[in-house]
């Protein structure tokens, strides 16, 4: 009997040992190609989150993702001279899913340039800024709004007529109110001019199904790469490109260089002698509470960065300025309180973040709190509003009476972000930094 037993046990162990793993993870993969020409596309970016992992198509534009949890999930493809796309799928254990997405050309109309075609909300905004240009020289370009066909979406004004060389800011808002499950993800609506139409596509994610990090709650954050409420991202990879949809991107002024940056990235290197800048076409920051973080080598005193205002009101806000190695920081047109900080090291990156809520300012360096202003300018700070441009380098020039106020900052900067709403915690600041270094 013991002989048997022991048999039997060994027996045992042997089929337990010997039964089949069961596989855990999933996989997803696909093919994106033109939604004219059904060809395949090159170098398209897919970002699957949650996870945010991005993997570019090559000539074959085949892209996959491995080792996925079983789970929903969302991709993002987005291409040079395409329209943006997502999908929704769902990966399932030990199973290879397809899924299949064509982007949409972007249809460019002669004599109209747009400032994009593709506005993201994302989990957060509730309006963005487009802007339309009429670059044609024989005459007014006159154009209209077509394909609104959901409640939630509005743009004001939804026609207009530009003159030659001129350009007219259209706002586009939703009503997350009014949105209902299925409303999530990617619509599209067109401007109509001379004959011809231009798709534009409407993001729009769920505000819960966003990661928030820490806003002072105390509640733990759940990303070490702060995202939520991030609208403008320059990494200056050879471009001014914005790497978020949404913001339009920046136009490099005077030939500035692209130089080596962070871990072996690109930078954008500005020449004060040159008058070397970047501008955006939309002004950004210009709000009550926001967030501009960027890493900085080799700075000189000058002006670094400001919202430049129209003609009509000679508004220059929002500036941050470099005077004897100190950092000065103002959001009104007038006034320019100083930050105290140690001096800063002109031969390697340095990560400095200012953050605006209300009337005070605050200043981190390489992720730590560092000083703060604060701006009396009573009930009301008049400045906010009347922005038309951001404006990154070259000289600080005076709108009222166009005179050079300030030479433009020699200095080589990269990574830089925009939070255009929100003020971001010391512990998120801490996070950009370690993220970046």
């Amino acid at each position: 009997m013991r002989k048997f037993l022991s048999f039997l046990a060994g027996t045992l162990i042997a089929v337990s040992c010997t039964s089949p793993v069961v596989d855990l993870f999933g996989n997803v993969y696909g093919i994106i190609t033109d939604a004219n020409t059904g060809d395949p596309v090159r170098a398209a970016s897919v970002i699957i989150s949650p996870g945010n992992i991005t993997t570019v198509t090559g000539s074959d534009g085949h892209y996959e993702f491995v080792d996925l949890e079983e789970g929903q999930y969302k991709l993002q493809v987005t291409a040079p001279g395409y329209l943006v796309n997502t999908r929704q799928v769902t990966a399932l254990a030990g199973t290879n899913v397809s899924c299949d997405i064509v982007l949409i050309p972007e249809q460019k109309i002669p004599g109209l340039q747009l400032s994009t075609y593709n506005l993201n909300f994302s989990s957060t905004h509730q309006e963005l800024m487009l802007t339309l240009t009429n670059s044609g020289t024989t005459g007014d370009l006159v154009w209209s709004v077509s394909g609104l066909n959901v409640p939630w979406l509005a743009v004001t004004p939804d026609n207009g007529r530009i003159p030659s060389g001129g350009s007219e800011s259209v706002k586009v808002s939703i009503d997350r109110e009014n949105m209902s499950d299925s409303d999530y993800g990617v619509t599209y609506f067109s401007i109509d001019a001379n004959g011809n139409s231009s798709i534009l596509t409407v993001s729009v994610e769920k505000a819960e199904n966003e990661e928030q990090p820490d806003n002072g709650n105390g509640e733990e954050p759940t990303s070490k790469n702060p995202t939520a409420g991030l609208y403008a991202y320059f990494t200056f990879e050879d471009n001014c490109d914005n790497t978020v949809e949404g913001a339009a991107d920046g136009t490099a002024i005077n030939s500035p260089e692209f130089t080596e940056g962070m871990q072996g990235t690109k930078a954008l290197k500005l020449i004060s002698s040159a008058n070397s800048y970047m501008t955006v076409p939309e002004p950004m920051i210009d709000e009550e509470t926001y967030t501009v973080s960027f890493w900085v080598k080799g700075l000189g005193d000058g002006h670094i960065f400001h919202v430049d205002g129209s003609h009509s009101e000679y508004c220059i806000s929002d500036r941050l300025t470099c005077k004897n190695g100190t950092l000065h920081y103002c959001q009104m047109t007038s006034g320019e309180p100083v930050f105290s900080h140690p001096a800063l090291d002109s031969e390697q990156f340095t990560h400095i973040a200012i953050t605006q809520n209300n009337q005070t300012a605050r200043l981190y360096i390489n992720g730590k709190f560092t000083d703060l202003t604060s701006h009396n300018y009573g009930a009301k700070n008049y400045s906010i509003g009347k922005g038309i441009k951001f404006i990154l380098g070259g000289e600080l020039i005076s709108r009222l009476y166009r005179d050079p106020l300030m030479d433009g900052a020699s200095m080589i900067i990269d990574n830089l972000r925009i939070y255009n709403k929100r003020e971001l915690s010391a512990e998120e600041i801490g996070q950009i930094y370690e993220f970046e270094k």
